[in-house]
């Protein structure tokens, strides 16, 4: 059996996260309500459930709960009154761009007041760029196209996100996107022209996401993506390969059904051993590879010399599903029958995506939809910091990946932080950093999960520099939260 590490099914180049879409210009509440607490028996700690919104979730025993706002917090966010500045560390996909976007431009509605967006965007290598740029320009292509049906964007849209293998319009679709989104990089012109910024990388990092997108569009087959996903799980699985119906199965139930029960097993099975995880009526099937799943990595090759190749390096263990399938606020989506969900995390990515485009399509035209502006960012972490220091950004939230959460407190410093005096009632205006956490890298036991949770906490309050939003996180009683949110100490 070949010797692996821990975390080789996570592979070194990720092209989706592991946490649930936030609004990441919500309220300090709302924000809370994605990493929800339960104190201890007996415990009488004030924590997030004192100050979560209404919201609907998929708890660990699969039923539904609502929690209402309390009176001393306002339903408006002052932040929509202002620019918001959002960093996004290796967020891996457009999924928290699209839910803020969405829940932006319905609280822009109510407030009547617009809300100006700035989206800074860093991640590892220039394929996970452009695959940002692809998820962000089909969502905003998909409010601004009247005639448009909807539920084939929202179908369209989760295909080229969390399936290895995708049907042959979709293909065509994104074949059909490249010179536009060409032109954007290369010009700075065409359709959503003022909402993308490459102003901050380099002419060679420019030139580098050109390159992907030639290669999306190429018609030569260079990315093999079923034998590279049957190469993956025979090195993962090793002696265990031809029994791997059996190894997902004892996954399944061990490992993500008490996290994410909404997950059926047929789905989660079809998604672990052919990389599908979207499947839709149409008649159409999943055979073509889609290209926006491939990265680059630096491999060895017979002779011992490196050299960087494409291939498929993401996740074969957890799956697309926890970004948009595994919360929704349509309550009927997460009913049960005989202890069994009747729908399945599939039907509810695919009504949270549809929602999510009509909110902000609805909005368009009017004097209060939100602007929106996505600047990426150099790939290093270190020269994507320094660079938004030297233009003098300040950012009011902040979100990092798991696989980046030891750059808090090191790259990532206060300073880097909006600062403002805030009164109790107006939390919402206050910096935050939301930092996920390894509760969906089924791979670690919960030892090893609740180690990484108290590791990260550490981290980050360490010297002063940041203070966690609520006492009991990561402590005795605490749930295992998906993000943590701190507060800078100014």
């Amino acid at each position: 059996m070949p010797t692996v590490g821990v975390l080789e099914g996570g592979g070194s180049a990720g092209v989706w996260g592991l946490s649930s879409a936030l609004d990441l210009s919500a309220p300090l509440s709302e924000l809370l309500a994605a990493a929800p607490v339960a104190p201890a028996e007996g415990d009488t700690i004030a924590s997030a459930r004192d100050l979560t919104p209404k919201i609907t979730e998929v708890p660990n025993d699969g039923d539904t709960t609502s929690m209402e706002r309390p009176s001393g917090i306002s339903s408006e966010s002052s932040l929509h009154s202002e620019d918001v500045n959002i960093l996004i560390m290796d967020g891996r996909d457009a999924r928290h761009i699209i839910k803020t976007i969405a829940s932006a431009a319905v609280g822009s509605e109510l407030t009547g007041r617009r809300t100006q967006l700035n989206f800074y965007i860093y991640e590892r290598q220039a394929p996970l760029q452009a695959r940002h740029m692809l998820l962000a320009y089909l969502f905003l292509a998909a409010a601004n196209d009247e005639g448009a049906n909807m539920n084939d964007k929202a179908q369209q849209l989760l295909e080229i996100f969390g399936n290895l293998l995708i049907r042959e319009r979709t293909r065509d679709c994104i074949v059909a996107l490249t010179p536009a989104l060409i032109k954007l990089v290369t010009d700075g012109k065409g359709e959503f022209s003022d909402v993308f910024d490459f102003s901050w990388l380099r002419f060679r990092e420019c030139d580098d996401i050109e390159a992907v997108f030639k290669f999306w569009r190429a018609e030569r087959p260079d990315f093999a993506a079923a034998s590279l996903w049957d190469m993956r799980l025979r090195r993962y699985y090793g002696v265990r390969y031809d029994a791997r119906p059996d190894a997902v199965d004892w996954d399944y139930h061990m490992k993500l059904y008490d996290k994410a029960s909404i997950v059926h097993k047929t789905e989660f099975l079809r998604w672990r051993l052919h990389g599908i995880a979207y499947e839709f009526r149409d008649g159409d099937s999943c055979f073509t590879p889609n290209k926006t799943a491939a990265t680059v990595d630096v491999l060895k090759d017979a002779s011992g010399t490196r050299a960087t190749k494409w291939g498929y390096f993401g996740d074969i263990v957890t799956g697309p599903f926890i970004g948009y399938g595994v919360k929704t606020a349509k309550t009927e989506l997460l009913r049960k029958a005989n202890d069994m969900h009747t729908h399945t995390s599939a039907e509810v990515a695919e009504h949270n995506m549809l929602e999510m485009m009509r909110d902000f399509s609805r909005s368009k035209g009017k004097p209060t939809s939100p602007h929106v502006k996505i600047t990426l960012l150099p790939c290093d972490p270190s020269h994507a910091v320094a660079r938004l220091e030297r233009a003098r950004v300040r950012i009011h939230r902040a979100f990092v990946s798991a696989s980046m959460a030891h750059l808090v407190g090191d790259v990532l410093q206060p300073g880097m932080f909006f600062h403002a005096s805030t009164s109790a009632t107006e939390v919402s205006t206050e910096s935050l950093l939301v930092v996920e956490t390894a509760k969906y890298v089924l791979d670690l036991t919960r030892d090893q999960a609740a180690t990484f949770l108290s590791k990260l906490v550490e981290l980050a309050t360490s010297q002063g520099r940041f203070a966690t939003i609520d006492p009991t996180h990561g402590g005795e009683g605490s749930t295992d939260p998906e993000v943590l949110v701190f507060q800078p100490n100014f």
